[in-house]
């Protein structure tokens, strides 16, 4: 089961609110998620954007869920 979108900012990276989503979503029974990571145009830096996604991933794995999708938005 995929749940709306999670937004991420890719300036701040994932945020407390961003472990409440998942874990509310898992609580519903979901097991995969699709994460959009906003505000790409503010970050010049590909390894600082590959880290977010990166991090992403490992607070969806730790809370029980799989990323189904992972997409970079230009703004919010």
């Amino acid at each position: 089961m995929t749940f709306a979108p999670v937004q991420v900012s890719a300036t701040d990276g994932p945020m407390p609110d961003t472990v409440e989503q998942f874990k509310a979503i898992r609580a519903q029974g979901g097991t995969t998620v699709d994460v959009v990571i906003t505000h790409t145009d503010l970050v010049n830096d590909e390894e600082l954007l590959e880290l977010v996604e990166l991090e992403v991933r490992e607070l969806a794995t730790q809370n029980g869920l799989s990323v189904d999708a992972m997409t970079r938005s230009q703004g919010v």
